[in-house]
């Protein structure tokens, strides 16, 4: 066989393993963002789930202390409008 016929046997070989190479490394690029996409989706809705779950627990506290108002209760639990914190007023809770 001619030197000439081994260069270009190489150059193929080499041409078709980074070719397969190439594929594999695709292939493993799709799988490794597609779990990534579906992570991410899991935690937009757990944020959404939780932020629902959030407002809703706020406006029962919200209703709860409006009854309280109108019973003439103590209100043990505050809502700070700025950031939305609840607090509990334990010094008023032991004095009852």
């Amino acid at each position: 066989m001619d030197t000439a016929w081994i260069g270009v046997l190489g150059v193929l070989g080499g041409s078709i393993l980074t070719s397969l190479f190439n594929l594999w490394n695709n292939r493993q690029k799709t799988k490794s963002e597609k779990e990534q996409i579906e992570v991410k989706r899991i935690w937009e809705r757990e944020d959404r789930e939780l932020g629902y779950k959030q407002e809703r627990y706020e406006s029962e506290l919200r209703t709860y202390n409006e009854i309280l108002k109108a019973d003439g209760e103590l209100q043990y639990v505050t809502i700070n409008e700025q950031n939305g914190l609840n607090l509990f007023k334990i010094d008023k809770f032991r004095e009852s």
